[in-house]
């Protein structure tokens, strides 16, 4: 595979990660909404200001108590997904990537690091794939609000 075609599938990921991505901090926003009984744009404003990671942990202590409005369940279940979305989303779009000129293969700096390692690009698809289920399950949550 050539470095400009390599780089153009790189890019295709990316991106897909990048949209699964906004739609995924969107999902969060509107499960925030829902545990505290505000309006969708409230929740998105809140979420925006807290961060993705800041809302789950928000959301997790919401589901703990009394009265809470959704399947509480349903919701710490979904959160260990949105946990493992949340943080390959932030591996593959925060990390540098890049293609080695003469091989295609990718690289990108290993966390705690500097060093460069050869990373497929199928871990954006495993990415991407998160992040579409755990939208899909955060939906699937707003429909059990009592």
């Amino acid at each position: 595979m050539s470095a400009p075609q390599a780089t153009g599938e790189l890019l295709i990921r990316l991106g897909k990660v990048a949209s699964n991505g906004q739609a995924f901090e969107l999902t969060v926003g509107l499960v925030l909404a829902q545990s505290l009984g505000i309006s969708p744009e409230n929740g998105s404003l809140v979420a925006a200001q807290l961060g993705v990671a800041g809302t789950l942990k928000l959301i997790a202590g919401l589901a703990k108590q009394d009265g809470y409005p959704l399947d509480a369940n349903a919701v710490v279940r979904w959160l260990k997904n949105a946990d493992q979305a949340n943080a390959g989303r932030n591996r593959a779009i925060h990390v540098p990537w890049a293609a080695d000129s003469e091989t295609g293969e990718f690289t990108s700096v290993v966390e705690r690091g500097l060093k460069l390692k050869p990373r497929p690009l199928s871990e954006l698809d495993t990415v991407a794939t998160q992040l579409h289920d755990a939208i899909l399950e955060g939906q699937a949550l707003l429909k059990t609000a009592g």
